[in-house]
């Protein structure tokens, strides 16, 4: 029992290996991500296939798709050990692939096999939270694990374009392993003991996650043609008794919340750069402020958010809510791309408060399945966003418009046409929540289990030898 939990608490001698194993997998995940953004343009350059660049980024989208909801599967049945080691070995074999590949296709195999243990080391922290640790230390550690996505930001680009610049893109992809290795050392060490508790008849149905990255990969070709694979997967969703989100309630509310802040900050933040640099006439210094900004306010967010123990559903609507003001300040029609930054900023902040709190309400059962949906959730709406946005600011701005960016130039009407863009991202994240309300009073549900547990209550979990 924890009487008074707090970040200390959660990195007792007896969790420390456990939640830094969590925290080193979050970490490697989107710090890879980053840091591979700066070096797969110049893979492609230098391999001479740069037209053929988005299939290296749709190869690791559609794998993550695949591999999160099959993840959760397999820690539920197997325990969150399995699936960290599982992860390792496809991300160093993914690493290993792109460091020594001759041609952008084996880079796109071994971006693939990575997306596939990408989907291992996103799933495993949320179920070794739910599953290992006491109701009390939960919000802390799903606090420390968003903010561990902040310090990735800051650090992956950086990163990525020292060793481009120096050694060679190729160099980006051998560094990946030394991250690994002490990932997979620390979760043999902390995730003894914690085991899979699903029953045998828990299933997954395949045509979910089949669906689902069909529909992936329509958004990265003709986003038009996603609507089709994305009408199946929702109708599937609905009937099957295996499907890719919680079929609870609560799950639903939750993974559609989650989606939608990642359609509108996601999709706001694939274009905040352009904007602020060829709408607003920024400088490159200028416009990595307002980036570290809301990484930052991200960071905050979730740490700060823990010790006030607030009710996950109501923390997870004051970041929704925060994430709609700031998408609605980065519209507003003001010069000079000051309003952009600001409420970009404070969309970061919202994102950082409800990352947390999404998964507290979305398994108060401690089921390591529906954690698992929220960072599917997220990258789906990210990939629906882009995807969207992509389409809205070509058609609003005009290819002459883009051609003239392209070309050094300032484009005021590329800046107004951005600001339709976060002013409907705005509208995504308002348009869900009747239909999330409605469904809450419908089922009747109480509050989740966790907030009633922050006093102190005992554990419910199936890893008592790490609470």
């Amino acid at each position: 029992m924890v009487s008074k939990p707090s970040y200390r608490q959660l990195f007792a001698p007896r969790r420390r290996a456990l939640v830094l194993a969590a925290c080193g997998a979050s970490f490697l995940v989107s710090f890879d991500a980053l840091m591979l953004a700066t070096a797969l343009p110049s893979a492609a350059r230098d391999l001479g296939a740069l037209e053929r660049f988005p299939l290296v980024v749709g190869a690791y989208a559609v794998a993550l798709v695949i591999g999160l909801p099959i993840s959760g599967l397999l820690i539920a049945r197997a325990g969150p050990g399995r699936a960290l080691g599982a992860g390792v070995a496809l991300y160093a074999a993914g690493a290993v692939t792109g460091a020594l590949a001759p041609t952008l296709e084996l880079v796109a195999a071994g971006r693939a096999l990575a997306g596939l243990g990408g989907g291992m080391l996103l799933a495993a922290p949320p179920a070794i939270y739910t599953m290992a640790l006491e109701p009390p230390l939960r919000r802390y550690a799903f606090g420390l694990n968003s903010a561990v996505w902040g310090l990735s930001a800051l650090l992956g680009p950086l990163l990525g374009s020292l060793l481009v610049a120096g050694a060679g893109w190729r160099f980006v992809f051998a560094v990946e392993l030394l991250p690994l290795a002490v990932t997979l050392a620390l979760a043999v060490a902390g995730t003894r003991g914690v085991s899979g508790h699903a029953p045998d008849t828990a299933r997954l149905a395949p045509a979910g996650p089949a669906l689902l990255a069909l529909a992936t990969v329509a958004l990265l070709v003709w986003p038009l043609a996603a609507i089709v694979p994305a009408l199946l997967f929702c109708l599937h969703e609905a009937r099957s008794s295996g499907p890719v989100f919680p079929a609870s309630s609560a799950g639903r509310r939750v993974s559609t919340l989650v989606a939608a802040t990642g359609v509108a900050f996601m999709g706001a933040q694939a274009y905040v750069v352009l904007d602020l640099q060829s709408g607003a006439g920024w400088g490159v210094g200028e416009t990595a402020i307002p980036l570290v900004a809301a990484t930052v306010a991200w960071t905050v967010g979730s740490m700060a958010a823990a010790p006030l123990h607030l009710d996950p559903d109501r923390q997870l609507l004051v970041g929704h809510w925060l994430v709609v003001i700031g998408c609605a300040v980065m519209a507003l029609p003001l010069a000079g791309g000051l309003a952009v930054a600001t409420g970009f900023t404070l969309a970061g902040l919202g994102m950082g408060v409800q990352s947390p709190a999404a998964f507290l309400a979305i398994a108060p059962d401690h089921d390591p399945r529906a954690a698992a949906a929220v960072p599917l959730a997220r990258n789906v709406g990210a990939g629906i966003g882009i995807a969207l946005a992509g389409v809205l600011l070509t058609g609003l701005a005009g290819t002459d418009a883009l051609r003239a960016a392209e070309a050094g130039g300032v484009v005021p009407s590329l800046h107004d046409a951005a600001q339709v863009v976060f002013a409907l991202a705005a509208v995504v994240c308002v348009a869900v929540l009747p239909a999330t309300a409605v469904r809450r009073r419908r089922a009747g549900e109480p509050p989740p289990a966790t907030t009633a547990a922050c006093g102190g209550s005992g554990s419910r979990s199936g890893g008592s030898a790490h609470g």
